[in-house]
């Protein structure tokens, strides 16, 4: 695992960084699309989910949900599509051990698929789908330890067919319906989703190819940051703010860290001539928990983007957001925890600046989150407080 994330590093760095002009997307996300889908989804639990002498008053397995998904289209007429699904609110289990009892299951579906295309007119497509699903479940179980509904891990077909609508060369309406089909071995029920989605394309111009204007504003190449904390010097903790249950910015963790530090590098690939850049990074670090001390290590590789409110002559001001960074966790349990294994993801969230006249020093705020995003069970996340950086910047 250690060793796939440095490959993955040093193949990324060197495909998206060798462009001398980072004002220009690298071609590596030339007729690559990313968007937004939200929609209902029944994702079919009954009783036959349950073990064999529990019964349930009522189970809502109809759920608001939301997808996120982008891919790459080799020609006009085929791509490649990655997506992930789950309901805004966990699928509920009602009246199972008291009358006013609630217990959630927790569906996620990770899909791959092949989208064949058919344009109908310049401005409108029909499109079909073809490929799996992985679907990692997470039950629960009843005052006594028993299990309810069993956790499980497992792969199904998935197919599925929209229409899109074309905005703009970019922006493109994107209307769809996915079934996950049933596997029974696992005792896993087929799920369906209907949604309506916007997805930014990337596509090349049309235009013959001009010279590159430079970018009026500065934006660093590369940062080298380092960062500690230690939780008795901050007390408070803004994920329980950012953490909403109905509109969630960022995670929350189980298991809490006492005190750590790492190792974070950064480097851009991309920037707009004012508000966005784009970057690829690594990172490694060493932490320890809060209750039982227990120290460990992570590795990560990760993507991240930035935003710049503020440029000046000594002051550049930007919050900063990394998701699903996949990383390498040293340690399977943690506080008496189990992880669900050493694969996990890194996010952040942060805010920060380039300070000075010659943009050398890098200061930020961070909050760090591990987790496996449910991909196994179970998964408490790993949280810190909030961590001073200080870096250097060239």
């Amino acid at each position: 695992m250690k060793k796939l994330l440095i490959f993955l590093l040093v193949a990324s760095c060197q495909a998206v960084g060798a462009a001398a002009d980072r004002t220009q997307l690298p071609a590596l996300f030339q007729n690559s699309y990313m968007g937004l889908s939200a929609g209902y989804a029944d994702f079919g639990f009954t009783d036959a989910q349950l073990e064999p002498h529990l019964h349930a008053t009522s189970i809502q397995t109809e759920r608001m949900s939301l997808k996120v998904y982008g891919g790459h289209y080799f020609n006009p007429y085929l791509a490649l599509q990655l997506s992930l699904m789950r309901p805004i609110q966990w699928v509920k289990y009602k009246g199972i051990y008291k009358p006013n009892s609630s217990d959630s299951v927790w569906p996620n579906v990770f899909s791959v698929t092949l989208r064949p295309s058919w344009p109908i007119h310049e401005t409108f497509l029909l499109y079909s789908e073809l490929g799996t699903s992985y679907i990692a479940r997470t039950g629960f179980h009843g005052p006594d330890g028993a299990p309810g509904v069993q956790s499980a891990r497992l792969l199904t077909p998935l197919t599925g067919a929209g229409m899109v609508y074309r905005l703009s060369r970019h922006w493109h309406l994107d209307a769809s319906v996915q079934v996950a089909w049933p596997n029974t071995h696992a005792d896993e029920p087929s799920t369906l989703y209907t949604g309506l989605g916007l997805y930014y394309l990337v596509s090349p111009s049309v235009a013959a190819p001009t010279q590159a204007t430079p970018a009026p504003y500065y934006f660093p190449r590369q940062v080298l940051e380092f960062g500690v904390f230690e939780r008795r010097w901050v007390h408070w903790d803004p994920t329980k703010i950012l953490s909403n249950a109905y509109v969630p910015l960022f995670f929350q963790g189980e298991i809490k860290t006492h005190r750590g530090s790492y190792l974070m590098y950064e480097r851009n690939v991309y920037h707009t001539q004012r508000w966005l850049s784009l970057e690829w990074g690594v990172s490694a670090g060493g932490f320890v928990s809060a209750l039982k001390k227990d120290t460990f290590y992570t590795l990560s590789v990760f993507p991240a983007l930035r935003v710049w409110p503020w440029h000046s002559a000594f002051l550049d001001v930007y919050g900063t957001v990394s998701l699903a960074g996949p990383a390498y966790l040293s340690r399977q349990v943690i506080d008496r925890m189990s992880t669900g294994g050493h694969f996990t993801f890194q996010d952040y969230v942060g805010v920060g600046a380039i300070v000075g006249k010659r943009k050398h020093l890098n200061v930020n705020l961070k909050l760090l989150h591990y987790s496996n995003g449910n991909l196994l069970s179970p998964n408490p996340g790993v949280a810190t407080p909030l961590i001073l950086n200080m870096g250097y910047v060239w």
